[in-house]
């Protein structure tokens, strides 16, 4: 789930997921704009396997857990550290 394995493929794993958000994750943005930012991205580099929301906002779940963003006045940031 976390990583590729035989029936996750590494452009569906969440560590991948939370890795393309995080480069999409320049400036704060609310989720609905870093789902859309992250969906074009995607897009344009010809990403073929489905993103559903439920699958990224576990990837944003997970990055929460780690201490790599936050939410501050309702916009997903990086922290400082990350």
């Amino acid at each position: 789930m976390y990583l590729p394995s035989k029936f996750i493929s590494n452009e569906q794993s969440l560590l991948n997921i939370g890795g393309q958000i995080l480069k999409n994750l320049n400036q704060p943005r609310s989720i609905s704009s870093l789902w859309e930012v992250v969906k074009t991205w995607r897009h344009n580099k010809n990403i073929k396997s489905p993103l559903p929301f439920w699958w990224f906002s576990m990837a944003l779940n997970s990055l929460f857990a780690l201490g790599v963003i936050e939410l501050k006045a309702e916009m997903i940031v990086r922290k400082n550290d990350a």
